[in-house]
């Protein structure tokens, strides 16, 4: 599916707002001792990737924070797709690199162009393909070794997966939370919060996700048909539950999972991990 100019517009507009608050903040993520914010063409981009995997019909979203900092310059490294009748799916898939679990490039080194960085060619997103394994049945057929071919195959075949299950994941802003884990620019210098985290702050953060429902997210489930939402992430769940207190609108938030990569920890809620979202997702949709 394609991203409509109505809905790019609402991105633009949603990332404009997402540009306040990160100056208002004081707290954006850092390159060079001063502030990067990502453009609105990384955003747009991001959005492609997303949609381009979107369900015909979508019954569940899941929201969270899984898009990681894209600058400029990654945006115009551009993936180079194997031209056979193997990958047809990627045929018209979007090209611009971003750091997004939809873009086959981010974490597949194979699918960058030569030209691609050392920074580029890192990183990925594992615990993401975790959750979307488990989700969409496949992760019982994930090559533990082989071609990279055939994890690219296998990636695509678990996309499909849950587009035909109707499952979507949506990022609760349109600007990144996260930074690349100890990234390295050219000039060494690495990229990350006033704080010295890999992430803004946790007060900034709610209000992008505040921002990103009232010009983007809030028309996009309405236009979806407001299907229930299973959240990955404690913050982005509180700041979605207070929307309903807010707004008065009946928001179907069915329940949250920690961040993918959290372990079982005894100060942390039971019942709000992987197995725990599947079971529940599962529960709700039809056997796959």
């Amino acid at each position: 599916m394609t991203l409509t100019e109505a809905f790019e517009k609402s991105i633009r507009t949603a990332h404009r707002e997402g540009v306040n608050i990160l100056k208002r903040s004081s707290e954006p993520l850092l390159h060079n001792g001063r502030m990067e914010l990502e453009p609105d063409d990384v955003a747009v981009a991001v959005e492609r990737h997303r949609w381009y995997w979107r369900p015909a019909h979508v019954k569940v979203a899941l929201v969270a924070e899984s898009h990681v900092y894209t600058s400029r310059d990654d945006l115009n490294t551009k993936l180079d797709y194997p031209n056979h009748d193997g990958f047809v799916e990627l045929r018209d898939a979007p090209r611009d690199f971003v750091r997004l679990i939809y873009c086959l490039g981010y974490g597949q080194r194979e699918l960058l162009p030569h030209s691609a960085t050392s920074q580029q060619r890192k990183g990925g997103t594992p615990q993401y393909w975790t959750v979307f394994s488990e989700l969409a049945g496949t992760s019982g057929s994930k090559p533990q070794t082989g071609q990279w071919a055939d994890r690219v195959k296998w990636k695509i075949e678990t996309l499909q997966a849950l587009q035909d299950r109707g499952i979507w994941l949506l990022d609760a802003s349109l600007h990144a939370i996260y930074a690349p884990a100890h990234t390295q620019t050219q000039d060494q210098s690495v990229l990350m919060s006033a704080k010295g985290e890999n992430r803004i702050s946790y007060a900034t953060a709610r209000e992008l996700h505040l921002a990103w429902w009232q010009y983007y997210g809030k028309p996009l489930m309405t236009d979806l048909g407001d299907p229930p939402i299973w959240c990955i992430g404690k913050s982005v769940y509180g700041a979605l539950s207070s929307l309903e207190t807010d707004t008065k609108r009946r928001i179907d938030l069915r329940n949250w999972m920690y961040q993918p990569n959290a372990r079982k920890q005894p100060n942390l809620q039971q019942g709000h991990f992987l197995p725990d979202l599947v079971s529940s997702v599962n529960d709700y949709l039809p056997a796959h």
